[in-house]
């Protein structure tokens, strides 16, 4: 397994708590963030790797390659290369595996899906401050729309490439090589 962009190694905890005997890989540019994860994920031994997305992947071979709120920082271009040096990583039957933010359709969704988030983020207790800051932090995302980055998948080869779950301004897209 591949995390890219693997912070602190959540996503990649709930999947080794699944399969424990996988070996894993991080990726990450945040050598600070890898170090967390090390320590959450030390019973399994991790690789690290201190990189950006927009280098080679440090491996081949891979049979799942996930990734989670990570790849919407990258421009479009960016993305459909990091799409196509992921589909070269995987053996055939691998999966790429993708949580997200995801970009509205058109402006009337996209407000639709930064209005339901600050809502969901003022219910969980977030206060102004907070939602100020995050907002910030948005500011410098690149998110594109789901129907975009599964198309980019399909072009590229993936097989069965779709959604697997989708909630207003987040979403779970996948596909396989082909056998």
């Amino acid at each position: 397994i591949l995390d890219l962009g693997a912070g602190t190694g959540l996503l990649s905890e709930f999947i080794m708590q699944k399969f424990p005997s996988a070996s894993l890989n991080l990726l990450d540019e945040s050598a600070e963030m890898l170090s967390k994860a090390q320590l959450r994920l030390e019973k399994y031994n991790p690789k690290i790797f201190v990189q950006p997305m927009t280098t080679p992947l440090p491996i081949g071979g891979v049979h799942a390659i996930i990734s989670s709120l990570a790849i919407h920082h990258l421009t479009d271009e960016d993305k459909r290369d990091l799409f196509r040096r992921i589909f070269q990583a995987l053996v055939p039957g691998g999966i790429f595996i993708n949580g997200e933010q995801i970009l509205g359709e058109n402006d009337w969704q996209q407000k639709l899906f930064e209005a339901t988030h600050l809502d969901g983020a003022r219910a969980l207790g977030s206060d102004e401050e907070e939602i100020r800051a995050a907002e910030e932090r948005m500011a410098f995302d690149k998110c594109s729309t789901l129907r975009e980055q599964i198309s980019w998948l399909r072009e590229i080869g993936f097989q069965n490439a779709d959604s697997f779950f989708h909630s207003f301004r987040f979403a779970v897209y996948a596909g396989w090589k082909p056998d």
